[in-house]
């Protein structure tokens, strides 16, 4: 049915075009010298349907006009009034230039890549969250066309793209494309005492011989927020995954649900013995602080971690032996999914020398074997510098090890095409993207002299970071979300293009013009190389629970959500506090906090001081509240 349901808007497409495309025509003539942004002509006032298109989009090589016309076109009086023009105008780009891969045809043709069918049917994109309708930053669809300068999708090798005309016209689209208004669900809510019997009731369960290793992550803070089942999903890909991501074993374990009175599905148990997070695997060095086990380390960076008291808190606290036995899975992501927490989780020591001897590289008997792989690009999507990547192969059968050097000609002496085998990593930053035992990724960042970073000096985060900086870890996972990403070689073409030069410096360099044919393969065999290497990452990731074909990565999602200003509904939420009775007593908390009763916000920072404050005042009659220490040192006496 759905392929039918393209099938049909293809063809009331054509039916329109050619009135359409006479319009098309009539406006480009007449405004050829318009040199107004797209949108700029429109009255706001009038619902004649924008159609953002050139006369004549070519080839799909960026051959069209190009004159950033933004024409208004009335539909004919036959039009099928359930078909939006701009609808059909979009699927049209994305059928044309993205079809082989992921449309109807594909489907018809054998499985479509990544499980992708419905590239040409825009309701279906918006549904499947590949479209955020308001939000062409947010939407995968448009992050996918322009990231790496839009060499990464449609793929490297692809003769058939969209202009940029084209590409700008779907950002128009998805702009303008009205947003649905989100689902809240208010008839839910779950307390701090059902949040410890629910727990109480599973640590019992458990063997007693286990429940010391026993932890409890919780997405009740956006249950009682009014989140919905549906799109508490995306918080529970972000749990699973981020578990995964900061496991040193070599299997990958999803948390297991724990029932609770409401049927939430909102409280998870884990063990720390499946991540390699337990006191055998320790101890846990962050900061110079060492931690027993991992759940310490990141309870001790978490405002938002508090030990409770009362009959069933006491019996979880007694059999597990953790004072802080569960903690919200975004205010875990928030802390701990980047910089030296993240660092320490993984165990990773300081510098790139000793973190490649912990891997067991051998890179000298890597270029011995002929085995090493090497890319290069003058224009990289996230630096304004020259990189090279360098591949490396990690003992066990399968693993990779990648690093990324940034190079400054200045610097490194000369161009990277100039000097392919002459590079010794004298470049002034550089970072890793590793795989981990259990198949997924890790990731850090060098300086110039292989000390370990929290945050790059050089490459930034537009995606994932208010601030564009780029930090180890969350920054590099959303970048990486469907694992390597695909980029061409300048390296091997430019040298095959200029060969007596290039072995003149492959000689230079104690080498030989065949040693850079052995070091950088052609971009048929790059691709295939980062693509097998992908398919392990997503096998992985699969495997956590987390589908290949999520339209944003989890864990950068979850970062981004948690770090918005804090409204009085997601407070409620964070307090397990009705958000009615919060709004009368909101009085009785911080001065600070004043204001939320009346559509204001805090900033999430401001409020991680003051949340064990606020927890103590709302929760005086639970029977579980915070422990008396708590609220002392929150200056709070009960």
């Amino acid at each position: 049915m759905k392929n039918q349901l393209g099938y049909r808007k293809l063809m009331n497409l054509r039916a329109i075009s050619l009135g359409i495309g006479a319009a098309f025509l009539a406006l480009a003539c007449s405004s050829s010298d318009d040199k107004s942004p797209p949108g700029d002509d429109i009255d706001d006032t009038d619902n004649t349907p924008v159609v953002n298109t050139p006369p004549d989009t070519g080839n799909g090589n960026g051959n069209g006009n190009g004159s950033g016309i933004d024409p208004v076109v009335t539909p004919p009086d036959n039009s099928n009034e359930e078909v939006d023009v701009n609808d059909l105008y979009v699927e049209s780009i994305l059928q044309t230039n993205c079809g082989k891969c992921h449309g109807a045809a594909a489907q018809a043709a054998g499985p479509c890549k990544a499980g992708m069918c419905y590239i040409e049917d825009v309701q279906e994109l918006i549904a499947n969250g590949k479209i955020v309708p308001g939000k062409p930053e947010e939407s995968p669809l448009y992050d996918r066309l322009t990231r790496s300068n839009g060499t990464q999708m449609p793929p490297p090798g692809e003769t058939q793209r969209p202009s940029q005309f084209e590409i700008s016209q779907i950002k128009d689209f998805i702009l303008r494309k009205p947003a649905a208004p989100a689902q809240v669900c208010n008839d839910q809510f779950i307390t701090w005492d059902q949040v410890y019997e629910a727990i109480e009731t599973d640590i019992l369960r458990q063997d007693a011989d286990d429940r010391e290793f026993i932890r409890y992550i919780s997405l009740t803070d956006r249950y009682n927020a009014g989140v919905c089942d549906q799109d508490l999903e995306a918080d529970r890909f972000a749990m699973n995954k981020f578990i995964n991501s900061i496991s040193q074993n070599n299997r990958v374990q999803q948390a297991v649900e724990v029932r609770d009175a409401e049927l939430s599905k909102s409280i998870y148990s884990i063990d720390l013995r499946d991540y390699d997070l337990d006191v055998d695997s320790g101890p846990f060095i962050v900061n110079g602080v060492s931690f027993a086990d991992g759940w310490q380390a990141i309870v001790d960076v978490n405002d938002f971690a508090v030990e409770f008291q009362g009959d069933q808190a006491e019996n979880v606290i007694l059999q597990t032996g953790e004072p802080v036995p569960v903690m919200f899975s975004d205010t875990m992501i928030d802390v701990a999914s980047f910089g030296n927490t993240y660092y320490g989780l993984l165990q990773l020591n300081d510098t790139r020398d000793t973190v490649q001897a912990d891997l067991l590289l051998d890179l000298a008997g890597d270029l011995d074997q002929k085995i090493t792989v090497r890319a290069g690009t003058t224009t990289s999507a996230i630096s304004e510098q020259e990189r090279l990547v360098q591949r490396n192969e990690q003992p066990v059968a399968g693993l990779y090890y990648y690093e990324s050097f940034d190079l400054d000609p200045d610097i490194a002496g000369a161009s990277i095409l100039n000097d392919p085998l002459g590079f010794d990593g004298d470049a002034n930053g550089s970072e890793a993207v590793f795989s981990l035992p259990n198949g997924l990724q890790a990731y850090i960042i060098f300086d110039q002299d292989g000390n370990r970073l929290e945050e790059s000096p050089i490459l930034f985060d537009n995606l994932s970071q208010n601030d564009n900086v780029m930090r180890a870890g969350v920054s590099c996972m959303n970048c990486h979300a469907q694992g390597l990403v695909p980029f061409d070689d300048q390296v091997r073409q430019f040298s095959e293009d200029n060969s007596i030069d290039a072995a003149a410096a492959a000689a230079a360099a104690g080498g030989d013009f065949e040693d850079i044919l052995d070091l950088y393969p052609t971009n048929p065999e790059l691709q295939d190389i980062l693509s097998n290497d992908s398919s392990i990452y997503l096998r992985s990731l699969q495997a956590s629970g987390v589908p290949t074909t999520e339209p944003k990565e989890p864990i950068a999602s979850t970062f981004i959500t948690f770090d918005k200003d804090v409204n009085l509904t997601r407070f409620a939420g964070l307090l397990h506090f009705p958000e009615r009775q919060l709004e009368q007593e909101i009085n009785r908390l911080d001065p600070e906090l004043g204001g939320l009763d009346n559509g204001l916000t805090v900033d999430v920072d401001n409020l991680k001081a003051l949340y064990a404050n606020s927890l103590c005042v709302v929760t005086v009659a639970n029977e579980n509240r915070p422990a008396d220490q708590v609220c002392i040192d929150a200056g709070i006496v009960q």
